[in-house]
């Protein structure tokens, strides 16, 4: 029997795949399924928030549909989804940290800006400008 929380990641599954994976050819919607069950797990890790998992969940399906009827088989295609989902997650990982490092700087801009402004006063104060 599977767990609950399997059971809880195959309905988010479902419901983000949706109705969309009717449109995908029987020959590939299993492997489309799971690729898909293990990009929203790692997108989900990483903090991704749903609107965007969804969004690339919708690109993986119709990349998936147009690669199969150009001639890709469902190997290949696990393959290929696996690598490109794998890319994904450390494109959105890398930016993540780019705007969590971005943020930091400002911060400490702001809090030498502050402590500069503070021995100003400082001075000021005691009278040593002016």
């Amino acid at each position: 029997m599977a767990s609950p929380q399997s059971l809880q990641e195959a309905r988010q599954t479902s419901g983000m795949l949706g109705r969309s994976i009717e449109s995908v050819p029987e020959a590939i919607r299993s492997t489309v399924v799971e690729s898909t069950h293990d990009y929203i797990k790692a997108l989900r890790e990483i903090g991704t928030a749903d609107e965007e998992i969804q969004s690339y969940v919708m690109n993986g399906v119709e990349s998936a549909k147009e690669l199969h009827s150009v001639g890709m088989k469902s190997g290949q295609l696990k393959k290929h989804l696996e690598e490109e989902n794998l890319k994904a997650i450390q494109e959105i990982a890398n930016r993540r940290d780019q705007e969590r490092l971005a943020q930091m700087q400002a911060e400490q801009q702001h809090q030498s800006m502050m402590m500069a402004n503070q021995e100003i006063q400082n001075s000021l104060n005691r009278g040593q400008f002016g």
